[in-house]
C-alpha cells in the first residue's frame, strides 16, 4: 500500500474514533412546542429560535435536584428555563440560564422543562440535565426538629409543587463567640432560613432574618456563615421552607 494511502486511513481512523466516542446526542432542529426526551448527565445539542417554547421530559432517578446547564459556541445560552409537572403546568418560576437553574425533584416523577431562549443563533445549544441525590433527615415541624451535631453536615431538599418546611435544631452548651452556622445551598428562585431561640426568632448583627439563598448562588460556591456574639446557652431551632410558592432546591447546613 503507497505512503499516501495509509495516512489518508489513519486520518480518516482517527477523524472516525474521536467523532463516534462524542458523549453528545444531536436532535433534529427543535420545533415549538415540540418535547424532547433527556436522560441523566446525557448531553443533548439542539438548534432554538429566539421566544419559542421547548420542552425537555425528564424521568428523576434520584430524590434530590435537577440542574440544568447550557451553553453554545458563543458562551452561554440565553433565555429562561421552567420545571413544568408530567402535564406542562409550571411548578417553578422561570429562572436565567445563566445561573444553572436548580430545581428540588421527587424519584420516579416525570418533569418537563421548559425553555424559552432570548436570541437566535446558527449554532446548536447543548444542555445537560444532572440529576443529583440528596439524602435528607428532617422535621416536618418544630416539636420533631431533627439534631444537628456539631460539625456535622445536613442536606435537604425543597421539592418542586410541595408545600413543605424543613425543621432542625442544635444546642449551644455556653456562651460563644466562636460559634458560626454556615449555610449553602441553591434553588430556581429563593429559599429561606429562619433561626430560633426557643420561640424567639434570632437577630445576628449584619444578617436580615429570614436569611435569603437566591438563584445567583446556584452558579457559585458561596456559603452564607452566621456569626456573632448572640450565641447564648441554650436550643436553637432552624426553620428552612421556600421564598416563594414556585420555589424550589437544595441546602445544606453545618453547625460548628
Amino acid at each position: 500500500m503507497k505512503k499516501g494511502t495509509n495516512i489518508l486511513l489513519s486520518a480518516l481512523l482517527i477523524f472516525t474514533l474521536v467523532f463516534t466516542s462524542s458523549s453528545v446526542v444531536f436532535a433534529e432542529s427543535g420545533q415549538s412546542g415540540r418535547s424532547q426526551t433527556v436522560y441523566n448527565n446525557k448531553p443533548i445539542s439542539i438548534e432554538l429560535d429566539k421566544g419559542q417554547d421547548y420542552y425537555f421530559k425528564f424521568r428523576a432517578v434520584k430524590n434530590g435536584y435537577l440542574k440544568l446547564e447550557s451553553y453554545n459556541y458563543y458562551g452561554y445560552t440565553y433565555g429562561n428555563a421552567t420545571l413544568c409537572n408530567s402535564k406542562k403546568k409550571a411548578i417553578s418560576s422561570p429562572t436565567n440560564l445563566q445561573y444553572s437553574p436548580t430545581f428540588g425533584v421527587k424519584k420516579g416523577k416525570t418533569y418537563y422543562i421548559k425553555v424559552v431562549p432570548a436570541e437566535n443563533h446558527d449554532v446548536a445549544h447543548t444542555f445537560t440535565v444532572i440529576n443529583k441525590a440528596i439524602r435528607e433527615k428532617s422535621g416536618k415541624k418544630k416539636s420533631k426538629a431533627v439534631l444537628l451535631k456539631k460539625n456535622k453536615q445536613k442536606q435537604g431538599t425543597i421539592v418542586a409543587g410541595e408545600k413543605r418546611t424543613d425543621w432542625y435544631r442544635f444546642r449551644v452548651t455556653k456562651k460563644s463567640k466562636k460559634h458560626e452556622l454556615a449555610i449553602k445551598g441553591a434553588t430556581n428562585n429563593k429559599i429561606k432560613v429562619v433561626i430560633y431561640r426557643g420561640n424567639k426568632r434570632m437577630r445576628f448583627a449584619g444578617e436580615r432574618q429570614p436569611l435569603v439563598l437566591n438563584a445567583i448562588r446556584s452558579n457559585s460556591s458561596n456559603t452564607t456563615f452566621i456569626t456573632g456574639d448572640n450565641w447564648k446557652k441554650g436550643t436553637y431551632y432552624i426553620k428552612v421552607y421556600r421564598g416563594t410558592s414556585k420555589s424550589s432546591g437544595w441546602y445544606s447546613l453545618k453547625w460548628r
